[in-house]
C-alpha cells in the first residue's frame, strides 16, 4: 500500500530538519542541574547549561551576562538550593559535584576549585549516579561584603566531553 502524500512530506521535513540541525542536536544530555537562591521572599533560579571542557571559563562568562540576579542587603539571610539528576539509562561513576558561592571575579577563573580565593562557601564530593538518580541540597548563609557573587553547581569528571552547570548572580548592595 503506497504511503499517503502527507506522510511523505512530513518524513521529508523531519529528515531535512534533522540534517540541518547538525550532529549535536540529536545528542541527549546525560545530566541536568538546577540552582535557586532566595532571600526575603525573592528568588533567582539558574537552569542547566552544557560546557565543553576546553571552553569552561569562556562558556561560563558567556552565560554570566544572562544570569538571573538576586539582590540582597549585606548580612541578609540567603537560602541556596541545588539539584542534580542522571538522565542516562546507565550508571555514571565518580562524578564530582562541585557547589560554591564565590566573588564573581574568582568564579570565572579557569579553575574555580581553589577555596582560598573568593569563596563564601564551597563543597565538592564524588558520587556514583544510578539511572534516574537525583540529589539535592540546601544551605543557609549570609554575605557581609557588598559586591557581585556567583552561586553555582557544576559537574566534573563526566564520561562525555562536556560538563553541566547552573549558576545565578547574587548582588549584595
Amino acid at each position: 500500500m503506497p504511503m499517503p502524500v502527507l506522510d511523505v512530506r512530513l518524513l521529508t521535513a523531519l529528515t531535512l530538519g534533522a540534517l540541518l540541525a547538525g550532529p549535536g542536536a540529536a545528542r541527549a544530555s546525560h545530566m541536568t542541574t538546577a540552582i535557586t537562591v532566595a532571600a526575603a521572599g525573592k528568588e533567582a533560579r539558574g537552569v542547566s547549561h552544557q560546557q565543553e571542557r576546553t571552553r569552561r571559563a569562556k562558556t561560563q562568562r558567556e552565560v554570566a551576562g544572562k544570569l538571573p540576579v538576586l539582590v540582597v542587603k549585606p548580612g541578609e539571610h540567603i537560602q541556596l538550593r541545588w539539584y542534580i539528576k542522571n538522565l542516562r539509562p546507565t550508571k555514571l561513576e565518580k562524578i564530582i559535584v562541585h557547589t560554591f558561592v564565590k566573588t564573581e571575579a574568582e568564579a570565572d577563573q579557569p579553575e574555580a576549585m581553589d577555596p582560598t580565593r573568593g569563596a563564601v562557601w564551597e563543597s565538592a564530593f564524588v558520587q556514583d549516579f544510578t539511572p534516574g538518580e537525583s540529589l539535592s541540597g540546601q544551605l543557609d548563609f549570609q554575605i557581609a561584603k557588598p559586591g557581585d557573587y556567583i552561586a553555582q553547581i557544576e559537574t566534573r569528571n563526566s564520561p562525555v566531553p562536556h560538563e553541566h552547570f547552573s549558576r545565578v548572580r547574587i548582588h549584595v548592595e
